[in-house]
């Protein structure tokens, strides 16, 4: 895998983007509006009105027996997004990033089980390291609530339990795309499903918060996070197909220093010597689990020589990183 600045950048590019959307979430609770389906709302709705516009313009073929499939994928998407934004009213962002990145040790286990896929003693290994950074993170959060179930406990389980669902998309979005699936066609349906499901949702239980919305600042905050969730799912597929999933994890590992710094300069967030101990295990963890070795290396850059322009054709998109 040619690991070049221009790879690095744009991987960079979107781990600022993934932070910002923490930050935004976490800003919006501050402010007094606890609304995580709300949120994700104007996400989806990006998705929608963008990728449809591509599909209308680029006079793509829909593959309307295909729209379940990605409908599908909606359930499991919306629901994360929403545990995942919940937990950032019980826990720390320092706590969220760090269990969110256990996503890659989640595709894993679900790889193995689902996919029949078998790893190497490295991936294995990397995996019980970031797993044991994980259960640092807990006990340190369960040490600050003086060992009672509740409060950054909840947040935690919230963010995992959403984290086990963003594995699973995962792993369907992986299947689509590997059997040749249009993204466009697939972020359009994401986008209008996901939107009727959070909308619906978010009407029935949010909204007293909703009504109360009276400020410039909240409206930046919803725009914000919105532009930034829906960047990165437009971006993400296009980045995946050029410079693969490896490089692609390793760049957002980089969103747990953004949210380290902004979690203790931003927010006022304490850092416990569990939290130091937990970030250094996670982000060992994942390095390891991604080492690459040199057979999966020559035959990587021998594949992407020879479908590189292929898959820009299928993408129908072709983006300039």
């Amino acid at each position: 895998m040619n690991f070049n600045i221009i790879a690095i950048a744009s991987g960079q590019f979107l781990s600022i983007l993934n932070t910002f959307t923490g930050i935004f979430s976490k800003l919006l609770i501050i402010l007094g509006l606890n609304t995580p389906l709300f949120q994700i709302v104007w996400n989806y709705f990006l998705l929608f009105v963008i990728y449809l516009s591509i599909i209308i313009y680029t006079k793509r073929q829909i593959a309307w027996k295909q729209l379940w499939k990605y409908a599908l994928a909606s359930l499991t998407d919306t629901q994360c997004n929403f545990l995942v934004i919940l937990g950032y009213e019980y826990t720390s962002i320092i706590s969220v990033f760090t269990l969110s990145n256990s996503s890659v040790i989640m595709v894993m286990i679900l790889s193995f089980i689902f996919l029949k896929r078998r790893f190497s003693y490295w991936e294995y290994g990397g995996a019980g390291v970031a797993l044991t950074g994980v259960i640092c993170v807990v006990l340190s959060d369960l040490n600050s609530s003086k060992w009672e179930w509740g409060g950054t406990i909840h947040g935690d389980l919230c963010v995992l339990f959403g984290t086990l669902l963003y594995s699973i998309t995962n792993i369907w979005s992986e299947h689509l795309f590997v059997n040749n699936h249009d993204p466009n066609t697939y972020l359009t349906t994401l986008g209008f499903s996901g939107m009727l499901i959070t909308l619906t949702q978010s009407l029935i239980m949010e909204y007293d918060y909703i009504t109360s919305i009276d400020s410039i600042s909240q409206v930046g905050c919803y725009a914000g996070f919105a532009i930034c969730l829906a960047s990165m799912y437009s971006i993400s597929p296009y980045y995946f197909v050029k410079y693969g999933a490896t490089m692609y994890n390793l760049s957002l590992l980089t969103s747990l220093l953004y949210g380290v710094i902004f979690g203790v300069l931003l927010f006022h967030e304490g850092m416990s010597w569990f939290y130091i101990i937990s970030f250094t295990l996670v982000l060992c963890g994942i390095v390891i689990y991604n080492k690459p070795k040199a057979k999966e290396v020559e035959k990587g850059n021998t594949l992407l020589a020879l479908n590189d322009s292929q898959n820009k054709d299928e993408l129908g998109i072709s983006l300039n990183f």
